[in-house]
């Protein structure tokens, strides 16, 4: 199989990981991580967010779920990243 051309860096360089990504990163404790982050961020409900290269987007849902007044976009340029749902 060749390698695709992007104008982005895919998930690890490869097409084949994006679906992979979200189970993997939860069994190795990333909602931990992210929560860390949010905590360490101090956001305050009348802010802004913007999730550049967000992959499947489920720092951004989290963030939006943690403090729903906050104004949150995730944008990233692959289009096979499978894209969390805010639950």
């Amino acid at each position: 199989m060749g390698h695709a051309r992007h104008a982005y860096l895919p998930a690890a360089g490869r097409d084949v990981f994006p679906p992979l990504y979200d189970p993997l990163t939860k069994l190795l404790g990333a909602d931990r991580a992210r929560r860390k982050l949010f905590d360490q961020a101090s956001l305050q409900p009348d802010h802004r967010i913007v999730d550049i290269g967000c992959g499947t987007g489920t720092f951004a849902v989290a963030i939006k779920r943690w403090l729903p007044t906050v104004d949150v976009v995730g944008l990233d340029p692959d289009p096979r990243a499978p894209r969390a749902q805010p639950s």
